[in-house]
C-alpha cells in the first residue's frame, strides 16, 4: 500500500507521548523523518538518563500476532566450534533485565485487555535495537504493516488505541517503582 514502518511507528511514538508529557519528561529519539541507527538511538537514551526505554517497529507477519522483547544477551559460542545465528549479534550486558521483564509484563497485561484474540510472543533476545542500554529497556511489534487499515480514520482510531496501552502500561510499571 506504500506505508511505511518508519511513518507508522513515528506517529505511534507521538501519540504516545502525547499521553506521557503531563506525568513524564518523554524524549523521543526522533521526531521527524531522519534516520537515526541503533547505536545512536540508545546513545541518546543513554546520555539523557533515561528511566525506560521502548524500541516501536512493527512486524510483517498474519494479522493477529504481537512480538514483544526484552535483552538477553546470547548464550555461549557451541563448543564443537559450530555456527549460531546468536554469534552475529553484538553483546553488551543489562543489569535491568528483571526491571525490563516487569515493563513487557506491565505492557502485555494491558495489550491483553484490547487484544484478546492476538497471538502474543515474548522473548528474551540480544536485539540489537536494544543493545547498550543502561536502562530498563523492551521492544515492540504491536501491529503488522500488511494488516493496517488503508482508510485513515481506522488507522488512526487503531493507533490511538495503541498509544492508550503503551501509556497505560508505561503508567503501571512506573508505578510498580514507587
Amino acid at each position: 500500500s506504500g506505508t511505511q514502518e518508519k511513518t507508522i511507528t513515528l506517529e505511534l511514538a507521538v501519540r504516545t507521548a502525547r499521553l506521557l508529557d503531563d506525568r513524564y519528561n518523554v524524549l523521543l529519539t526522533r521526531e521527524d523523518d531522519r534516520h537515526l541507527n541503533a547505536h545512536e538511538r540508545m546513545q541518546r537514551a543513554n546520555m539523557n538518563r533515561a528511566d525506560l526505554f521502548v524500541s516501536i517497529h512493527l512486524s510483517n507477519t498474519a494479522p493477529g500476532h504481537a512480538f514483544i522483547y526484552y535483552y538477553k544477551p546470547p548464550g555461549r559460542r557451541p563448543a564443537n566450534g559450530g555456527k549460531s545465528n546468536r554469534m552475529h549479534w553484538k553483546t553488551s550486558p543489562l543489569s535491568q533485565t528483571g526491571q525490563s521483564r516487569n515493563a513487557v509484563d506491565r505492557y502485555l497485561a494491558e495489550f491483553s485487555k484490547s487484544f484478546s484474540d492476538t497471538r502474543l510472543h515474548q522473548t528474551g533476545a540480544p536485539i540489537l535495537f536494544l543493545e547498550g542500554s543502561t536502562m530498563p529497556a523492551f521492544m515492540i511489534e504491536p501491529l503488522s504493516i500488511i494488516s493496517l487499515p488503508g482508510e485513515k480514520g481506522r488507522l488512526k482510531a487503531l493507533l490511538d488505541n495503541h498509544a492508550e496501552i503503551l501509556a497505560d502500561s508505561i503508567h503501571l510499571y512506573s508505578s510498580d517503582l514507587n
